[in-house]
């Protein structure tokens, strides 16, 4: 694991995606498209900044930046994780909504785990303590597997639904959760699946852990030192934070706020 320091300007248009699509309720967004997000060549960065409440992700990569379809960071399913620290933009109150949503593009890969695309679990045993995760798995393609909420006692979460997709494509990738009760995840604008917490409410499913993109570096609630592990392997342009349940429309709104970005119809 190498980290790179610079300093100059960003790149990207200012905002980029932080200032398109929906922004009531947003509170927090990474874009690497977005000027504001880099204190030097994004090629080089070793921060990248949320510019909604100004958030900051420490990024530990190597050659971690691509400069098409407007910039992302790469991840090499290995070591490379951007981690930032504990804040309430991304831990909802008790039975609070919560929107995240995510522009990736899993690449081909030899990793048959579980891979963390963006979390504030960390490994460890569902139901056990509080948090959240987007995740995904290879198969054919690749499946939603393992996204979900929980709190110290329960979780909700979505295993295979059946549906594949194909790698070495971009996806906007997004987890809603509404009035702590259900859970739905859409890739682009098509709802993947939805599961309800049955006649038992999520309560709080915030933690004192760092949010972290391509990993984690915690189990069971605490920190473990080394490379992280449930690797990505992929890139990541953007992420947002949404302290509201978006609906289906919302989320299509956002899509076609980058659609033409990422190369998408």
């Amino acid at each position: 694991m190498t980290t790179i320091t610079t300093t100059g300007a960003g790149l990207g248009v200012e905002g980029g995606l932080c200032s398109a699509g929906v922004n009531s309720g947003l509170v927090a967004c990474w874009d690497t498209g977005a000027g504001a997000t880099y204190p030097g060549p994004p090629e080089t960065a070793t921060t990248w900044q949320d510019v909604i409440g100004g958030l900051m992700g420490t990024i530990s990569c190597t050659d971690n930046f691509d400069t098409a379809n407007g910039g992302s960071l790469i991840f090499d399913g290995v070591d490379d994780i951007v981690s930032v620290p504990n804040n309430d933009a991304f831990n909802p109150a008790d039975d609070g909504d919560m929107t995240v949503c995510v522009w990736f593009k899993p690449a081909t890969t030899s990793l048959t785990g579980v891979q963390r695309v963006v979390n504030t679990f960390g490994a460890g045993a569902w139901n056990s303590y509080a948090g959240w995760n987007m995740r995904i798995k290879k198969g054919t393609g690749w499946y939603v597997q393992g996204t979900g909420v929980a709190d110290a006692a329960q979780s909700v979460k979505i295993n295979n639904s059946g549906t594949e997709y194909a790698f070495d494509a971009w996806y906007l990738y997004s987890m809603v959760w509404d009035a702590g009760t259900k859970l739905t995840v859409y890739v682009d604008t098509t709802e993947n699946a939805n599961v309800t917490s049955g006649t038992d409410t999520i309560d709080d499913i915030g933690n004192a852990l760092p949010l972290q993109l391509g990993g984690t570096t915690y189990s069971n609630g605490s920190a473990t030192g080394g490379n992280p592990t449930n690797e990505f392997q992929g890139q990541i342009a953007s992420v947002q934070i949404y302290n509201t349940a978006l609906s289906s429309a919302n989320i299509t709104t956002n899509y076609n706020a980058a659609k033409t970005r990422f190369g998408k119809s």
